[in-house]
């Protein structure tokens, strides 16, 4: 019997120990373009064509103040660089954000909370949508803003990505329907409106689902190009103005390094945001307060 357990005890210790071993490589694995790109940014051109693998000899600081400068997005009325790129980008993802993370979140909340035969109409279109997912609907979107006066206004399109369908309809739905709802009955018989529950109660028991949700929009409208690209086209983004930053012609942007530093230009705003919030994307979601 001891020898069982020796025995399993010692493959559970082999077993924990390969597993330590492939995660630190997999780890490694993803750390290591980060750090080439990050060196490479700091290289000159002839550097790097002699040694593009290694640290630079001579670290080029000034590489991302020719980027910084060379980044920007011909429009109709002349040149946008990267100042009214990054604000451009911060407004677009704040207002996208706000719309893709709020819409779901009060539709799931209705269709979970009260009972209703529309709900359910909601809930299977959802279902749907979520399995099989429309595609080839941007040219009727695009003629549609057209119709409606709405191409090229950002308020336009934020209204666009107003809709409830996908991933996060249904991450919402389920943690409103794990919510206790001792606390809605005790505001209801105290005479609360069904706004104030939702404002005062339940939205603040979701402030961590939310804030989570809001930051992965956030970071998914800040990394695309080819909507404010086809429908925001005199509003260009800092994403918009990284992806044509690549097909430059002058051959000193052209360059990889020059390339690597528009990528941390572009990259540093959301760096920052992940670092300060990493908690709340990366750490469990616990709702509670309520005890038999």
């Amino acid at each position: 019997m001891r020898k069982n357990k020796y025995k399993i005890k010692n493959a559970k210790s082999v077993f924990l120990i390969i597993g330590t071993i492939l995660l630190f490589l997999y780890t490694l694995s993803l750390f290591m373009p980060f750090v080439w790109a990050f060196s490479t940014s700091f290289k000159s051109f002839i550097e790097f064509s002699i040694n593009p693998m290694g640290f630079p000899k001579k670290w080029e600081i000034s590489n991302y103040s020719v980027a910084f400068n060379k980044l920007f997005v011909d429009v109709e009325g002349g040149k946008v660089y990267f100042d009214r790129l990054l604000f451009n980008s911060v407004v677009y993802s704040l207002l996208s954000a706000i719309m893709l993370c709020m819409t779901p979140c009060i539709t799931a909340y209705a269709c979970s909370r009260f009972k209703f035969k529309i709900g359910k109409i909601i809930y299977m279109v959802a279902l749907v949508t979520f399995f099989l997912p429309i595609v080839g609907s941007l040219p009727s979107e695009l003629q549609l803003m057209r119709t409606l006066n709405l191409f090229d206004s950002l308020i336009g399109l934020v209204i666009l990505k107003g809709h409830f369908t996908g991933l996060y309809f249904f991450i919402f739905y389920s943690a409103f329907q794990g919510l206790p709802r001792d606390y809605e009955e005790a505001a209801y018989i105290d005479g609360a409106s069904r706004f104030s529950v939702l404002v005062k109660i339940n939205l603040p028991l979701m402030k961590a689902t939310i804030l989570a949700v809001f930051i992965l929009c956030f970071v998914a409208c800040w990394n695309e190009y080819t909507t404010p690209m086809l429908f925001l086209p005199s509003f260009p983004t800092a994403s918009l103005g990284l992806y044509k930053f690549q097909f430059s012609s002058d051959q000193l942007t052209s360059s990889v390094p020059m390339q690597m530093c528009a990528c941390f230009i572009v990259i540093l705003p959301v760096l920052i945001m992940f670092l300060l919030f990493k908690n709340q994307m990366m750490g469990n979601v616990a709702v509670g307060g309520v005890k038999g």
